[in-house]
């Protein structure tokens, strides 16, 4: 048998625990805008140096950058 509770059975969150987790969320939002940022900024540099490397023909370097791209989307999602 299970044993379930109502919701009036679960006592409320006192506004200390709740500003808390707020303050939790928040930091997690912003460590991921942050992380975000941070790989636009890696990803668009890598883009810029392929491009270079592509002017100047370079198979070796464009193999290098382009796989370290490839890592940056697997980050992206």
């Amino acid at each position: 048998m299970e044993n379930k509770k109502s919701f009036s059975d679960v006592p409320k969150e006192s506004p200390k625990s709740r500003i808390q987790m707020e303050k939790f969320v928040e930091h997690i939002y912003t460590d991921m805008l942050l992380n975000e940022i941070l790989l636009n900024k890696k990803r668009e540099a890598l883009l810029r140096k392929i491009d270079h490397v592509l002017d100047l023909r370079d198979k070796e370097q464009f193999m290098h950058l382009t796989n370290e791209l490839k890592k940056i989307n697997l980050q992206f999602g």
